[in-house]
């Protein structure tokens, strides 16, 4: 309230602000994140040799990236990829990195969708290895339910990958038409969308290049300009 000006880093956190604060909207201004520049396309037959030896994954693979929070909804996804491999025979693993096994009970809920075999957690992953595993991954899945922006799906999508996440909150404004948005509460229509991109090349490398046009539009040249602006515009 006493604020003489707001930034939010998407138009749902605005929304938010202005719902639960009923702060003016005229003194609220959206200026979103970017993702880091090493987070690019790496065209190199030895990223899956390096994936391979450090962190023995042989197989192709899904990924999920965050923080294991419960609104990031991992065990609707470890439900909807049990599905996937009961019902099509898909040989893919699923990737999890990010900490937070405190606050998700990960095992258990490997245990009751039995997917042991199927499912690799890295927890913490160093920073420098991030774009690797954007790159040698099929594609980025991230049916959080809540995000007040979502940079794990704009990491992706600056690799080139095809993106499935929620059309829920922040997200299909990071994303746009550059992947498949899911209700994060249907476990069959996130369970689609990742066999559709499975065994569908030509859609998956498709909406990869689209994800990666609209990444374009996010620098962080651009956050600091927009954000100096504010700053020099209240400091006179």
């Amino acid at each position: 309230r006493n604020a003489s000006y707001i930034i939010a880093i998407s138009k749902n956190t605005k929304n938010d602000i202005i719902r639960y604060y009923s702060a003016d909207e005229n003194k609220i201004a959206v200026i979103p994140l970017a993702a880091n520049e090493s987070f690019k396309p790496i065209e190199s037959a030895s990223i899956k040799n390096y994936i391979k030896n450090k962190y023995s994954i042989q197989d192709d693979f899904i990924l999920n990236v965050g923080v294991l929070f419960k609104r990031r909804n991992v065990a609707r996804l470890l439900e909807a990829f049990s599905l996937l491999k009961k019902d099509r025979g898909v040989r893919h693993k699923l990737v999890i990195i990010g900490p937070g096994r405190r606050y998700f009970n990960l095992d258990r809920n490997i245990e009751k969708y039995k997917v042991k075999d199927s499912v690799i957690y890295l927890g913490y992953v160093e920073q420098k290895d991030m774009p690797l595993f954007y790159n040698a991954a099929s594609f980025f899945v991230y049916p959080s339910y809540y995000e007040g922006f979502g940079l794990p799906v704009l990491e992706a999508m600056s690799c080139a990958k095809a993106v499935i996440t929620s059309d829920a909150s922040s997200l299909p404004e990071v994303l746009g038409d550059g992947g498949i948005l899911v209700d994060p509460y249907n476990t069959e229509e996130l369970r689609e969308a990742m066999f559709r991109l499975l065994k569908d090349t030509d859609l998956r490398e498709n909406l990869g290049m689209r994800a990666l046009e609209l990444s374009k539009a996010f620098s962080w040249e651009k956050t600091a300009k927009q954000t100096i602006e504010i700053y020099e515009k209240f400091s006179s």
